[in-house]
This record gives C-alpha cells, structure tokens and sequence, in this order.
C-alpha cells in the first residue's frame, strides 16, 4: 500500500499529478475543478472531509440531504455533483453502506462515472488525503482510471488547527 504521498511523486514526473499542503477547499489550478467526496447511504454528512468543506461550502450537506431525501438515483455506485462556484464542483460519491462501509463495487464504479465526467468537462480532479487515508484502494484507483488516461489528479494535504 502506498500512500498520497509516494503515489503523488511517481506521477509528478509526468505532471498528470501533484500533492499540495493546502486545503481541498482551495483547489488549485484552473478551468474546471472536481473536488471528490464520499457519500454514505444514511445520507449522513458525518466524515472529517464533509466538516472541512462545511467551513466554506455549507450547501454541500444541504444538497447531499437533500439527494438522500429525493432519492432519485440515490444508490451505490451513484454520483452527483453540486456546484460551490462556477469552476468547482463536488462529486458526491455514493460508495459507503449505511453502517459507513465502503462497498468496493460502488466505489469502483463511482471511479468509473468520475472519470467520465472528467474526460467530458476536460476537468481535474481534486482529492483530500482524508478522503484517500479512509479508502487506500481509491489512490490506484485514480490512477488506473483517470492519470492514466491523462486526466489530472491533484491531492491536498489539510493542514493541522
């Protein structure tokens, strides 16, 4: 297992991917930002990523409330975004059981479905170390679905209160 760290390095050569100390709430770069978040089917905001972006994004629990309550294509596997600005958007990825476990299967698939919204925005994707230190597999899962195909991966390391 590897961590953000390490995966950043092996790929910075190339520059398809980059670790910055800073908090996924600023995501670097420009055109189109994609800031990935896992969602659970409680519909829950519970996880220390969502309490980062509540700081600045206070509609991201609203809308992922609010998906829970429609229920329109609020299963595993499923992804939905929600626009904070104009050139950012979180990805609400619905891998995690209602007891808070990732489902392998969604998880995959959600990569799947975030790899084609990138490659059609041509956007970049923006991903927390809290997100990658919860679900290890979902590092090389970037990899193999997005840098690989040349879409960009920029992780963030938030910094300590």
């Amino acid at each position: 297992m590897t961590d953000a760290t390490e995966v950043a390095k092996k790929f910075a050569v190339q520059g398809k991917t980059k670790l910055f100390n800073a908090s996924i709430t600023m995501p670097q770069g420009s055109g189109l930002r994609l800031v990935l978040v896992a969602a659970s089917e409680s519909g829950k905001p519970d996880s220390d990523l969502y309490g980062v972006l509540d700081r600045k994004w206070k509609q991201a629990k609203v809308e992922l409330k609010g998906w829970y309550q429609s229920r329109t294509n609020f299963k595993l596997g499923a992804v939905k975004d929600v626009a904070t600005q104009s050139d950012v958007w979180l990805l609400n990825m619905l891998c995690l059981d209602k007891d808070n476990q990732v489902n392998e299967k969604a998880l995959i698939s959600c990569v799947k479905e975030v790899a084609k919204v990138a490659a059609y925005e041509r956007a970049s994707i923006h991903c927390s170390t809290l997100l990658t230190d919860v679900f290890p597999q979902l590092q090389e899962l970037l990899m193999t679905n997005l840098v690989e195909k040349g879409i960009s991966v920029f992780f963030y390391k938030e910094p300590q209160k």
